[in-house]
């Protein structure tokens, strides 16, 4: 695992990237705080799930370390906070948040753990994350395994499995940690993989996709 400079491949990032309402929605359930909890979106990009959080009524900061990507999302909410930042290095105080996010982020982290520690730190005691991610196992299953083997090969081995993201979360000093299973609906709009293969339309005509994920769960 390690960061994938945003700074360099992100432009366009938006054309097939957006926050799904149904996961939206599912964060905002797991996350069981009141209108205003204070939540951190670590790994928050051009803010599509951030955006669509505060909205929901929670007040957001989202960080991020590539300067592209936090651009985007200041142009898009003026209002919410956006740091630059890694994960493994959070630039707040110690607890700090109520909860926080990390959406299809945690395989780009150069070491999940110490990222995850910085989670914990920053969180009130018993404040909620939840992760949303997937595992080598399902994307082994995925569609384009049969049109990109060897590249999809590839992209498994970037992704932490779900024992390694427990095992994080509990080195960590997470505690309560569930899973919650998603498979990838006909409906969703947040086209991570090109998710639209039902519709191939959609599918932007340029070249293999950087999105080395389809939806596992949420941990908490």
């Amino acid at each position: 695992m390690g960061y994938t400079s945003y700074d360099t491949i992100g432009k366009g990032y938006d054309h097939t990237r957006r926050a799904d309402p149904f996961l939206t929605g599912r964060i905002h359930a797991l996350l069981e705080l009141p209108e205003g909890a204070h939540v951190l979106d670590i790994g928050c990009g051009t803010g599509n799930y951030t955006i669509a959080l505060h909205a929901q009524g929670l007040r957001l900061t989202g960080v991020d370390p590539a300067d592209r990507m936090l651009a985007e999302a200041r142009a898009k909410a003026e209002g919410i906070g956006w740091v630059h930042g890694k994960a493994e290095a959070l630039p707040f105080h110690d607890a700090y948040f109520d909860g926080a996010v990390a959406t299809l982020t945690t395989h780009h982290w150069a070491d999940m753990t110490q990222g995850l520690r910085e989670a914990h730190r920053v969180l009130k005691p018993g404040a909620p994350i939840i992760i949303l991610t997937s595992t080598p196992e399902q994307m082994r299953r995925y569609w384009l395994c049969h049109y990109f083997p060897s590249i999809m090969a590839r992209s498994c081995t970037v992704m932490p499995d779900a024992r390694t993201t427990d095992a994080a979360l509990t080195t960590a000093g997470f505690t309560d940690i569930a899973h919650e299973p998603y498979s990838v609906r006909p409906d969703l709009q947040d086209l991570f993989l090109y998710s639209a293969k039902d519709d191939p339309s959609r599918v932007p005509r340029s070249g293999i996709p950087q999105w080395h994920f389809h939806v596992r769960g949420a941990i908490r």
